[in-house]
């Protein structure tokens, strides 16, 4: 869960509502639509690693993918 103190940049045509976030975890993706609320999160595999550009779009499209296989 992203903390509030933190700035995060909404995510539009993404379920009900969808935004992103980077923490000293790495980055989050999180959207709700009808019941289901998701959470896609990546991380460096070893601390301080930078993370490879693009991967916010990447987490977008894995979230997108995931709503719309389960709304079967």
């Amino acid at each position: 869960m992203q903390e509030s103190t933190r700035p995060v940049t909404d995510l539009l045509d993404l379920g009900a509502a969808a935004y992103s976030y980077t923490d000293e975890s790495g980055l989050g993706v999180v959207t709700y639509d009808a019941n289901l609320y998701l959470t896609v999160s990546a991380a460096a595999l070893r601390l301080g690693a930078d993370l490879p550009d693009g991967l916010a779009a990447a987490l977008r499209a894995i979230a997108l993918s995931a709503l719309d296989s389960l709304r079967g």
